[in-house]
């Protein structure tokens, strides 16, 4: 029977041979130059990896050679490096690795952890590196550049990137991505992945988690989801050709325009060749989003695309007319008219655009249309089409001509006033209306009453739908939300009755204010013990009474220091009303309009970040992200200890569409609302940064946005701040008051940024925040360094409870960020390069004039920041984020974006992103235990080294199929949950955790994947005195044996009180006894089942209630559990066995995972020797199981495989070992099919294969 199988696995695998063709094989030492011995070719010819001519110099790639040797290049090196000098080197050196030599600088063109033992340019257009198994430890075809070939695949969340031209092959244009979700879509680069900025897409959304792309050798482009499910074929249409006589190799490019295209390279046996384009049959350039820059617009010619200005624009590169064009002249706008200055309209007909107006009025014609942006100063362009001017703003995007659309551009330019280019970024003026007040209350009274009129006819035709839709709304949030309701009831607030509301504010006596959602009255619980503050809701819409409880519990769950607490609420019959606590500071407002009480300096700049913080909670950290919609100086109250704190957030939707200030449909107050609300363009986050923006002008100027006192040019506060920031005036802004000028500077254009016209150039509230840190930070200027041992050794944060710089690793020193505990301890959660040895005294930390931020040690410099942006200056961050700052003061790398064991509060842990352990309380660098964040929103503990499966991971979320793009977030009040992309919060890690939010205490979080592989919340109170206090306030798990890999192999763990130990069974020792959590070997040698001696005797170690890695080899059914021992007992190949339900399990070692369960009825049995000689005292067998396997494998028995055919022996003894590793018992030992295959291929020595003993014991 074995001799049959052998024989069918031998003949069909030969049959596959046969038609490859063998391969080189590069050893070590070997090199290449530009000039000599340019490439290593695989064995057909077909494929070249080497140097390659890019301009004046030469770059690193893989080539198909075409006809006439022209080279298409399907891969390359660190592509948007320098091509290099004729004289640079490409080495596979003696120590294994691969690298660029060039001016004396080794650059490593693979990233291969593991030493290589030598190479090959396979005939797949693969180059590939092997381990001295001969195992692929690192390939081209993992890291695609712009082009997939027959065999490859791009995986979930990889990216094509096109080439800049077709001879220049660095990053270009167009990106291909497969995203998380499941679609591949085609954007420009430097775009965000929304679905108004795609050029195409496969529309497979929703149809699987990683999803991958696949080309196949007959030309096939299809994609499959993680179940192996064949969700698209792209290329359906295509014809594939199989002929005999012929070779084909297709490839799939993304060209430099932007088209992903397909193509087929047939090779006739003449060595001719020609290539077809496949997929798509025709396509043009100009359909390619981004084809032309801005301000340009495309036109097909033939087959052929070009990029044409407007009238009144150059372009930014004659030589490079994709790049776009700028105006030739200087637009005077609305402020500082001249009559000498003139404009005119270039006519375009036929022609689209990116369309994003700020105003649609119908007109009668297309002259009409022109007239209307001539008298514009705020229009810069105009699209005409059937009746509707669409007034537009530079600049223009994605422009191109189409002869089957009817639109006109109407491009405005000036005549005699030419410009020079002012490159130098800075915040573009705030777009606002330059006509008097006068006349805008005269339009927006007249426009007001006419919408008023609309209005009624509408509402009187709609309103009873739009009710009913919103009843089904608020019912569909109320089902979705009310098990978290029923889950967390211990955050909800208290429902009051009307009569207990009336009774508290004695009849609603007391008013303490009246604002956008109601009137506010002072009231007193619990018989005058509390005072509380009583909102009786104005305009609210009549849901019905669980809906409103449902949004009440879902503001209550809302917990941050500078959101004001929600106590309670009332329902009862039409009455609405709110219970919050009691601010006894009262408004931002009244002290920032009120002399006698105006904050300093200081405390203004603390109150802007204690708002910027509370509006990122509402962002991004609160359960259900929450947009407020009146972000103003009255909605910011104080309390005792004049900390700032928002109100009436969550309230935007109770409202009805008509309760507003001004227009119908928009919310919030005159002054600071976002011009979105008036363009009809989605409401998002960013007009909460626009009121913020509006609202830090006032903080910093104390004075409201519009004062009609002050000068004409100082009637709005937008403009006049502009203009001081223009003429470098900023101490009138704040009268002359002694501030810090640099920090004043910083926060006026972190204003200006936040009320920027387009939605998309304002910041998010978190670099808000970051920003405004940043200029309230001590700043580290370049050519600032540290020191081990000697003054200055760190960097402090302003609160002196973080610091970044050298801390002590065993006898040297390491690089990290600390917090700093009881005592002065430092409490590490971060270290640079955490894997590199520690440094010693002399080295040095820098911040170079260059940017860059190195640690010099030994004489060479290592790189700490990973960004390609030269830095201006750094800070050390109270949140415990070092970062590294632009020109521009804003933030290009911060140590928050790369986590090591521990996240903080208000950092998070991305879709794809691990932490890591520490390998011991004193020593940072990566231990035995990793969280993954994964990509289809699982979070995962797993032990390291492991893959993604089930049976390796020891705690899970459960949230896989939840949503993509899945995030772990700590916020600063310690809640720690996952949000996916659509915000939703669909786990709390820390559900139950009380947020015990303190005035007097200043609380740090962080969680940590302790050494141990525990998750730990631990919560740091620092008081006022500077004393501190440390307190872990959640844990994923109390049993630590049931961390997996906790106990080595062979070992297992058990708890004495809280403590785990790792033991050894009888007969095994610890591999290093200082380091128990190793794992444990064998005492004795155990004999083999070809050589087995009859006075070698055997006895079995058992444990009771014990479980490890289920892997049986065999499995016994009806058996006893003396019955179970014995069996083992008496199979030579059985080494340990589990029994439970009267079903034996047989094993081999190594056992993994093991460990005591008192909830598990599972017998263990641990084979162990006792026979003569002694444990470990045996005579070596005359021939060792390597001679004896090899003996076998070489001996004649081979050729009766082939029934004595006459064959090449040292092939059959190939094929041989091949089929053996295929049908290992161990699933991880047997190669893939893709590595069989490149074994097959190659003339590299393959290892001897262990005995098959599930095969023979089958047989």
């Amino acid at each position: 029977m074995a001799i049959v199988l052998i024989s069918l696995l031998f003949i069909s695998v030969f049959s596959v041979s046969t038609t490859q063709p063998q391969q080189f094989n590069i050893t070590l030492n070997s090199s290449l130059t530009p000039t000599n011995n340019t490439a290593w070719l695989s064995p057909s010819g077909r494929f070249s990896f080497g140097f390659y001519p890019q301009g004046n110099g030469f770059a690193v790639g893989v080539w198909l050679v075409g006809s006439s040797e022209n080279r298409i290049v399907v891969w390359t090196a660190n592509r948007d490096n320098q091509p290099v000098s004729d004289d640079a080197i490409l080495l596979l050196t003696r120590e294994g690795s691969l690298l660029l030599r060039s001016r004396g600088q080794d650059t490593p063109i693979s990233d291969a952890r593991a030493a290589a033992s030598s190479a090959s340019m396979l005939n797949t257009g693969n180059f590939v590196l092997y381990s001295s198994r001969f195992q692929i430890i690192w390939q081209t075809f993992d890291s695609p550049t712009d082009t997939l070939l027959a065999g490859q695949s791009l995986l979930t969340g990889g990216e094509l990137f096109s080439s800049a031209t077709e001879t220049n092959h660095s990053t270009g244009r167009f990106r291909l991505k497969m995203q998380t979700d499941g679609n591949l879509v085609l954007y420009p680069v430097n775009t965000m992945d929304i679905a108004e900025e795609s050029i195409w897409s496969t529309a497979t959304q929703t149809q699987g988690f990683n999803v991958t792309l696949h080309l196949n050798n007959n030309g096939q482009i299809f994609m499959l989801n993680s179940s192996g499910y064949y969700i698209k074929n792209i290329t359906a249409s295509l014809n594939s050709i199989n002929q005999a006589a012929t070779m084909i190799i297709y490839r799939a490019i993304l060209d430099f325009g932007g088209i992903f295209r397909l193509y087929s390279h047939t090779f006739d046996r003449n060595g001719n060749s020609t290539m077809i384009e496949e997929w798509p049959k025709t396509s043009s350039h100009c359909e390619v989003k981004g084809f032309c820059g801005i301000n340009s617009y495309c036109t097909q010619n033939d087959s052929e695309a070009d990029c044409s200005c407007p009238r009144g624009f150059d372009f930014v590169d004659p030589g490079k007319r994709f790049q776009g064009c700028v105006k030739n002249f200087i637009e005077e706008g609305c402020r500082g008219k001249k009559d000498n200055m003139t404009y005119d309209i270039d006519s375009i007909k036929n022609t689209l655009w990116e369309n994003n107006p700020y105003s649609s009025p119908v007109v009668a014609s297309e002259q009409e249309c022109r007239e209307a942006c001539l008298q514009d100063c705020n229009c810069e362009a105009a699209f005409f089409k059937d009746r509707v001017c669409q007034k537009q703003k530079l600049p223009l995007r994605y422009g191109r001509k189409n002869l089957v659309d009817s639109t006109t551009s109407l491009i405005k330019f000036g005549i005699g006033n030419w410009a020079s280019p002012d490159d130098k970024p800075k915040p573009m003026p705030p777009t606002q209306d330059s006509r008097s007040e006068k006349e805008q209350n005269k339009e927006i009274f007249i426009a007001g009453i006419a919408l008023m009129a609309c209005s009624l006819v509408i509402t009187a035709i709609s309103g009873f739908l739009i009710y009913r839709q919103r009843i089904r709304t608020y019912r569909l949030i109320s089902e979705t939300t009310h098990k978290r309701v029923d889950d967390m009831d211990e955050f909800s607030p208290r429902p009051f009755s009307y009569d207990e509301l009336e009774k508290a504010t004695n009849g609603f006596k007391e008013e303490l204010g009246k604002g956008s959602f109601g009137t506010v009255y002072r009231g007193a619980l619990s018989n005058g013990a509390q005072i509380v503050a009583v909102k009786r809701l104005d305009g609210v819409v009549e849901e019905g009474e669980r809906e409103f409880r449902t949004e009440m519990n879902a503001i209550g769950r809302t917990h941050h220091r500078n959101l004001v607490r929600l106590l309670g609420f009332c329902a009862d019959g039409p009455h609405r009303l709110l219970v919050y606590e009691y601010m006894s500071n009262g408004s931002l407002a009244d002290l920032l309009f009120s002399p006698e009480r105006r904050p300093n300096w200081n405390d203004r700049v603390r109150i802007a970040m204690d708002i910027a913080r509370g509006i990122i909670y509402l962002h991004e950290d609160c359960e259900t992200p929450i947009i407020h919609c009146d972000i103003k100086p009255q909605n910011i109250l104080m309390d005792e200890f004049y900390r700032a704190k928002i109100s009436d957030f969550g309230l935007a939707k109770l409202m009805k569409p008509d309760q507003t200030r001004t227009f119908t449909g928009v919310r919030g107050t005159r002054g600071y609302v976002a011009p979105e609300w008036h363009r009809n363009m989605p409401i998002t986050v960013k007009v909460d940064v626009y009121s913020f923006g509006i609202m830090l002008l006032e903080i910093i100027c104390c004075r409201r946005n519009v004062e009609m006192k002050a000068e004409d040019k100082e009637k709005i506060l937008s403009y006049w701040v502009h203009d001081c920031f223009e003429l470098g005036d900023f101490g009138k802004l704040v009268n002359y008051e002694e501030v810090d000028e640099r920090m004043l500077e910083e926060m006026v254009k972190v204003g200006l940024w936040c009320i920027q016209d387009k939605p998309s150039l304002r910041p998010s509230m978190k670099n808000v925040l970051m920003m405004l840190e940043a200029s309230a930070q001590s700043r580290i200027t370049l050519n600032s360094a540290l020191s081990p041992t000697t003054d200055p050794t760190l960097w402090r944060s302003p609160s002196g409870h973080f610091a970044f710089g050298f801390y002590p690793q065993g006898t040297d020193f390491a690089v990290g960020v600390w917090l700093v505990g009881p005592s002065g301890k430092k409490v590490i959660v971060w270290t640079a390069n955490r894997d590199d040895s520690p440094v010693s005294a002399n080295s040095s930390l820098l911040l170079r004039s260059n940017g860059g931020l190195v640690l010099q040690s030994g004489g060479k410099d290592k790189t700490i920041s990973d960004i390609a942006d030269s830095a201006s200056f750094a800070s050390m961050l109270d949140s415990g984020n070092f970062v590294l700052y632009n020109s521009d003061s804003q933030i290009i790398w911060g140590t928050f974006d790369s986590p090591t064991d521990t996240i903080l509060g208000g950092q998070q842990l991305s879709n794809g992103k691990e932490l890591l352990s520490s390998a011991s309380e004193i020593n940072c660098s990566s231990g035995r235990f990793r969280i993954k964040m994964q990509n289809d929103g699982h979070l995962v503990f797993y032990p390291i080294q492991t893959t993604d499966t089930a049976e390796n991971s020891y705690w899970a979320s459960g949230t896989n199929g939840q949503g993509n793009n899945v995030t772990l977030h700590l916020d600063n009040n310690g809640f720690m949950y996952l949000l996916n992309s659509t915000g939703s919060n669909i786990y709390n890690l820390t559900q139950g955790f009380d947020a015990q939010i303190q005035s007097t205490t200043t609380d740090i979080y962080r969680a940590t994947l302790g050494v141990d592989g525990v998750f730990r919340l631990y919560l740091h109170q620092f008081e006022k005195d500077g004393s501190s206090t440390q307190l872990m306030k959640w844990s994923s798990t109390s049993q630590i044996c049931e961390v997996k890999g906790l106990c080595g192999l062979n070992s297992y763990c058990v708890l004495n009180d809280t403590q785990p130990n790792c033991r050894c069974p009888p007969g095994f020792e610890f591999i290093d006894p200082s380091q128990q959590s190793l794992g444990c070997g064998r005492s004795f040698i155990a004999e083999d089942c070809i050589a087995k001696k009859e006075d070698v005797k055997y006895d079995m170690f058992n444990m009771s209630n014990t479980v490890w890695k289920d892997d049986p080899y065999a499995t016994l059914s009806s058996v006893s559990q003396e019955g179970c021992r014995k069996k083992c007992l008496q199979d030579c190949r059985c080494e340990a066995a589990l029994f439970k339900d009267r079903t034996c399990y047989k094993q081999k070692l190594p056992l993994q995972y093991w460990r005591r369960k008192l909830d598990d009825s599972m017998m263990a049995f641990v084979k162990f020797r006792t026979g003569t000689g002694g444990q470990g005292t045996e005579e070596t067998p005359s021939r060792s199981k390597k001679e004896l396997r090899k003996e076998i494998l070489i001996s004649g028995e081979l050729r009766k495989l082939v029934d004595s055919e006459e064959v090449d022996m040292r092939r059959l003894e190939r094929m041989v070992k091949v089929g053996l590793w295929c049908i290992q018992d161990e699933p991880s030992l047997r190669p893939s099919m893709k590595k069989v295959v490149l074994m097959l291929e190659g003339t590299v020595k393959i290892p001897t294969p262990p005995s098959p003993t599930s095969f023979l014991s089958a047989i």
